[in-house]
């Protein structure tokens, strides 16, 4: 085999015919087995060998960088979209209210949907409507968003928020909906209704990411 030429700015080894015919095929398909067939290596181990020369990987990357900006994808434009997912808000996209009808003597509750048109629709996953006619919106999970991000921005990501109940012990199930509920009540300056009608504000739902109105 004859002497590799090099490139005169990058001083790397420029590619010979067949392992340019590989980085070809691997742009696109994106596979090291494929690319290996396709530029007549045979096997993947081949092609495998071919892919992590430094002068072949370093083109590869190089071509796949400006295929990600042509795409408009871009390590900022990841951070800024999970930071949108880490730190959605549901309130962002309903508003709820509840009143006591003095009739029936329970709790009425008021759930608007705000128009698609007046809120960043990028940070729910989906919208249905179930079986009994309710629509849900499922938002994308804030904990894996941060997570992600976390791992991006080199954070440590090991450090986890700890949740304790009483005397430091742990928390219980009912505790922590009990929590949630006041929370709610408080924010929204819900008065509790009395023990004798044992009316309650309904919670379904409150541990799912999926939220029916």
């Amino acid at each position: 085999m004859g002497a590799y030429k090099h490139d005169p700015v990058t001083g790397l080894k420029l590619p010979t015919k067949k392992q340019q015919l590989f980085i070809d095929a691997y742009m696109l398909s994106f596979s090291i087995e494929k690319a290996a067939i396709a530029s007549g290596m045979r096997t993947y181990l081949n092609g495998k060998r071919t892919y992590e020369l430094p002068h072949v990987k370093s083109i590869i990357e190089e071509r796949k960088n400006i295929y990600l900006q042509n795409l408009g994808f871009s390590r900022e434009r990841v951070i800024a979209e999970l930071c949108k997912q880490s730190f959605a808000n549901i309130g962002d996209f309903i508003e709820w209210s509840s009143h006591r009808d003095e009739e029936s003597q329970r709790y009425v509750h008021d759930v608007v949907v705000k128009d698609s048109n007046d809120v960043d629709t990028s940070v729910i996953k989906s919208v249905r409507v179930n079986k009994n006619g309710q629509l849900e919106i499922d938002m994308y999970d804030k904990q894996v968003a941060l997570e992600k991000l976390c791992k991006i921005l080199g954070l440590n990501a090991s450090d986890k928020l700890e949740l304790t109940g009483a005397n430091g012990g742990a928390i219980q199930i009912e505790d922590l909906r009990q929590k949630l509920i006041n929370r709610i009540n408080k924010i929204a300056g819900f008065v509790e209704p009395n023990e004798e009608t044992g009316d309650n504000i309904d919670t379904d739902g409150l541990g799912d990411s999926s939220t029916p109105v």
